[in-house]
């Protein structure tokens, strides 16, 4: 009953290159409701290109839970270089009728 709200922030990303290269990224909600959608990862190169390289679907933050981890498995595709360039994350929630942007972070990439 009432009105329900939420938001959620991407914090603490980094890039763990021990193994596979993976994405760690840290899901932040607020508000009274649980937050749904689609997480992807674009790289950027230092040129501007633009490949995606990482997608998880179905990705939730429920209430009570205010933080979510995650670590993503990024791809290792011909010409991308996880020293140089950024990774642009979007978190998107879709419906019959729209697309939103819940949260969007960049990673500068060293």
């Amino acid at each position: 009953m009432g009105e329900t709200a939420a938001s959620v922030q991407l914090s603490d990303l980094s890039v763990d290159l021990a193994k596979d290269p993976g994405l760690n990224v840290l899901f932040n909600r607020l508000g009274n409701s649980s937050v749904y959608g689609d997480l992807t990862v674009d790289y950027v190169s230092p040129q501007g290109k633009t490949t995606q390289v990482g997608v998880a679907r179905g990705l939730a933050v429920y209430t009570p839970n205010t933080q979510r981890y995650l670590h993503l498995p990024l791809e290792n595709k011909p010409g991308i270089n996880y020293h140089t360039g950024k990774l642009r994350v979007a978190y998107i929630t879709k419906s019959k009728a729209s697309t939103e942007q819940l949260a969007q972070a960049e990673l500068q990439l060293r």
